[in-house]
């Protein structure tokens, strides 16, 4: 029951206030630190590596909430939060995406370019490509700040939180083999769940849910990725638009009555993605409360 007070907690505030610079400085921090060390070592050790790193955080996590319960409930309850708040971040994405979108929107492009690169760590100039690029990652961050960190914690609380952080972390700064296919394998049931309810959720804000389920099917495995193709590929068929990945990248959702993506549509996925991952989120915890009260 902790686990399902603390999630609740973590994912309102997180709604409210978003994610604090302070946590943002230090996800940067680590990020820098866990490329600077991993680029050091050979790919032997980096997996020896990794596998202490998840072991160590993941114990001590556990051990430290659990000597909370012991001490005092309320206060583990507190610390839980605390974690669980760390480990999502579903606002971020939304508003990271909105940043990049409004100056688009209003055709100040060099705005947008500068919007992008700093938040994106890339540079561009087309405003399709920015807002083709913007959708990918807005994709691609739905899966390690939202919906797979949710299912973790309610599977095995905050210690399963931050084991994916961890590894996701791992994964995207130093690319190492071991946690890069570590995440592959944590993302394969969140991912397909979160397009389960995107599936949902497009008819509520009147998308095309049958070209969506079209096109996830015809385009999800394009990007040569068991996870990565799935979301945008729904994405582009729910919106009867294509994306335009790069020169050797294929392009999804192309069909005889789509077109490029605009800024409008980096909201309106947005949306889709943040409604998606609220549907989500509230059935996970009713089954997590349902295991709580009639199996436990």
């Amino acid at each position: 029951m902790s686990v399902v007070i603390s999630v609740v907690i973590a994912y309102l505030l997180d709604m409210l206030i978003g994610t604090p610079p302070f946590v943002r400085g230090i996800k940067s921090g680590l990020s820098a630190v866990i490329s600077n060390v991993y680029s050091r070592i050979n790919q032997k050790l980096a997996g020896v590596l990794t596998l202490v790193l998840l072991l160590g955080f993941g114990a001590g996590v556990f051990c430290a909430v659990d000597f909370l319960k012991d001490l005092n409930m309320i206060l583990a309850i507190i610390a839980e939060g605390i974690i669980c708040f760390f480990c999502i971040s579903c606002r971020e994405v939304k508003d990271n995406g909105e940043r990049v979108c409004r100056p688009l929107r209003k055709g100040y492009v060099k705005s947008a370019s500068r919007l992008y690169q700093s938040f994106f760590d890339a540079e561009e100039k087309d405003p399709e490509k920015i807002a083709e690029k913007t959708l990918m990652i807005t994709t691609d961050s739905s899966v390690d700040k939202m919906i797979s960190p949710i299912f973790f914690i309610l599977l095995f609380g905050c210690t399963g939180g931050v084991t994916y952080k961890l590894i996701s972390l791992i994964a995207e700064s130093a690319g190492q083999r071991l946690a890069v296919a570590v995440k592959n394998i944590c993302d394969i049931v969140p991912v397909r769940l979160q397009v389960f309810f995107m599936q949902r959720s497009a008819g509520l804000l009147n998308l095309d849910k049958t070209m969506g389920k079209r096109i996830y099917k015809r385009d999800r495995y394009k990007l040569n990725s068991l996870n990565r193709g799935l979301i945008p590929a729904y994405c582009a068929g729910a919106l009867n638009a294509e994306l335009y990945l790069g020169r050797e990248e294929p392009i999804i959702g192309k069909t005889s009555r789509s077109r490029r993506i605009n800024a409008d549509d980096i909201i309106k996925s947005c949306e889709l993605i943040n409604l998606s991952a609220l549907l989500a989120f509230v059935v996970l915890v009713a089954l997590r409360l349902a295991v709580v009260i009639f199996v436990v």
